[in-house]
């Protein structure tokens, strides 16, 4: 259905996980009671629950779509409720030391976290992010539709600190760094 591969793999992951345990019961026995004490065996609170809950009504879905099953389980569980989360937002100060920390230490990872910090793009995105996607001249990134979360194309202006801190650090093509390693350290 046109999904993402990170999309696939986080429904094989899941649905994988699932299966462990009840790969033998047939589909359409599957009720949500057994769902629920299958995330409260685990300890899935919070929004790994309601991740849990939504892959579950999709591959329910699937499921009745395909004559697999009458109904669909799934759709009787409780939807969480969560408390929005303000964002956490770092001072002045403290977006200095991380930069600075990884010119020093990991310069390649510059770029991430200047595009992260004062161009707003999601993680995901400056993942799959490639240097031709930045535009010097025009002083503007471009977010291609398949790199979007909502799969449209947006274009986000280069401040003037963005602009000083990704010139250092320019290359013509290819992906913008990023290691989950040297991030973590």
């Amino acid at each position: 259905a046109n999904r993402r591969q990170r999309t696939i793999t986080d429904i094989q992951t899941r649905m994988g996980r699932f299966s462990k345990d009840y790969g033998e019961t047939p589909v359409h026995e599957v009720t949500a009671p057994m769902l629920e004490r299958w995330m409260e065996k685990h300890d899935y609170r919070g929004v790994t629950r309601d991740n849990y809950r939504r892959h579950f009504v999709a591959f329910f879905n699937f499921a009745v779509k395909q004559g697999y099953a009458k109904t669909n389980p799934a759709l009787r569980i409780e939807v969480v409720s969560k408390d929005e989360k303000i964002p956490e937002i770092m001072t002045v100060p403290e977006v200095e030391q991380v930069l600075r920390s990884a010119e020093t230490h990991y310069p390649k990872m510059v770029p991430y976290f200047a595009i992260g910090f004062f161009a707003g793009l999601r993680p995901s995105e400056i993942e799959q992010l490639d240097w031709r996607d930045i535009d010097f001249t025009r002083r503007r990134i471009v977010v291609r539709p398949e790199v979007a979360k909502r799969r449209r194309q947006r274009y986000v202006d280069i401040s003037d600190n963005l602009l000083q801190w990704l010139t250092a650090h320019r290359r013509d093509h290819g992906p913008v760094f990023f290691s989950r390693y040297h991030f973590e350290k």
